[in-house]
């Protein structure tokens, strides 16, 4: 099973993407860079899509960052 890393979560292209990967069997999970401001829109819409960033077997996660950053913000652990 493939585990898939999208940016651009939770807009329109990144919304469509993260349905269809969803929506195959071989896709574990899809994991998505969000930037901050978007976080609570992304936690909306991936509830609508089925998944809950909360809970750690959820198909979407989600991770704090943006793409413009040396390591795309991300904490180095």
């Amino acid at each position: 099973m493939a585990r898939v890393f999208i940016t651009g979560f939770p807009g329109y292209l990144g919304s469509g993407v993260v349905e269809r990967l969803l929506a195959r069997s071989s896709v574990q999970a899809v994991v998505c860079l969000v930037e901050p401001r978007f976080a609570e829109m992304a936690q909306a819409r991936a509830r609508l899509l089925g998944g809950d960033p909360s809970d750690k077997t959820s198909r979407v996660r989600m991770f704090s960052g943006d793409i413009r950053q040396a390591g795309l913000g991300l904490p180095a652990d």
